[in-house]
């Protein structure tokens, strides 16, 4: 139905909250790092994922951004 969250939106939202440590709604590429090794994947490729989501090249992902991306298809 309109205007109800998708479970894409869910699972996006979700993620960000738990890589975004410290709470200032973006994700930095250590944050992503950090996430990556704890979930046991390879730290080394926080740079490209940062890089395929921050659209607007900030240097950092918004929560927008991130449900926007494809970035939780990358696990």
């Amino acid at each position: 139905a309109r205007g109800r969250p998708t479970l894409h939106g869910k699972v996006a939202n979700a993620l960000f909250d738990i890589i975004d440590q410290n709470n200032n709604n973006q994700i930095t590429e250590r944050e992503i790092a950090s996430w990556m090794a704890a979930s046991g994947l390879n730290p080394k490729d926080a740079g490209w994922m940062l890089e395929e989501a921050d659209k607007k090249k900030k240097g950092y992902i918004s929560r927008e951004e991130l449900i926007e991306s494809e970035f939780c298809s990358f696990f």
